[in-house]
């Protein structure tokens, strides 16, 4: 399996590769620290305007790493968003009708009470998935949701009923 190379600030290596480097202290991923992060994060995304392999799964991916970076998560509404996002993903096959009836039912809910956030966030991260190739892209985000989603096991009666609100409106 090829790997293509990741750029991060000055250097440009292989995400698989990242030996030595200081953690991301969000999501625990040995890239170089938050900023590296991030950068990697933008990285991916810029491949969903290069292959459709990768766009097809952009939302989820972005789901993904929001669900384990605070500086996306800060509001109740964000985190229902993004953890919804997930759980559509895993419990409804991605089911676009239900991401936008959640993202209608948002747009209309001014507050949602922030629950606690797990401390450990998922074992998959960013790391994990931005080095794969096209064509394993979508098996590695969709392992990358498995384990965010696990991860957050104690908020999915929580995201069930956000979801569940927004399907009866």
């Amino acid at each position: 399996m090829a790997i293509s190379p990741i750029s991060c600030g000055w250097r440009t290596r292989s995400a698989r590769t990242a030996i030595n480097l200081e953690p991301c202290p969000d999501c625990g991923a040995l890239v170089g620290g938050r900023d590296a992060c991030q950068k990697l994060f933008e990285a991916l995304g810029l491949r969903a305007f290069e292959d459709s392999r990768y766009a097809a799964l952009r939302r989820l991916a972005v789901d993904c790493y929001a669900c384990q970076h605070d500086r996306y998560i800060l509001s109740g509404r964000s985190l229902a968003a993004h953890l919804t996002g997930v759980a559509v993903a895993i419990e409804h096959g991605g089911a676009e009708e239900v991401n936008e009836r959640v993202q209608s039912w948002l747009s209309r809910t001014r507050h949602i009470e922030k629950p606690a956030v797990p401390r450990a966030r998922g074992a998959i991260t960013i790391a994990d998935v931005a080095g794969t190739a096209p064509e394993d892209y979508a098996a590695a985000v969709r392992r990358w949701a498995g384990s965010v989603w696990d991860a957050w096991r104690e908020h999915h009666a929580l995201a069930r009923e956000w979801i569940a609100a927004a399907v009866r409106r």
